[in-house]
């Protein structure tokens, strides 16, 4: 599951880090517990207030790419 920050704050658990709204969560290169993501995702934290929120991973595979051949263009020929 991935998940978005919803309010800027600074995660004491990663050396003060500041995350800002939009940014992903965890950041690359961390791990994160499941009680910590628990933390941020209610107001179970010491700001009482929600700071990440989950998002849907999109299935790369499954969308459909649409390919366009590029007619070629119609005009006169060159003379040899």
């Amino acid at each position: 599951m991935k998940y978005r920050v919803i309010r800027n704050f600074a995660d004491i658990q990663d050396g003060y880090h500041v995350y800002n709204v939009g940014d992903d969560f965890p950041r690359i290169g961390t791990t994160v517990s499941e009680s910590r993501i628990q933390q941020l995702a209610t107001g179970n934290n010491m700001s009482g207030i929600p700071a990440i929120e989950a998002v849907e991973e999109k299935d790369m595979g499954s969308e459909a790419v649409e390919v366009v051949e590029e007619k070629p263009k119609r005009g006169r020929k060159p003379k040899n």
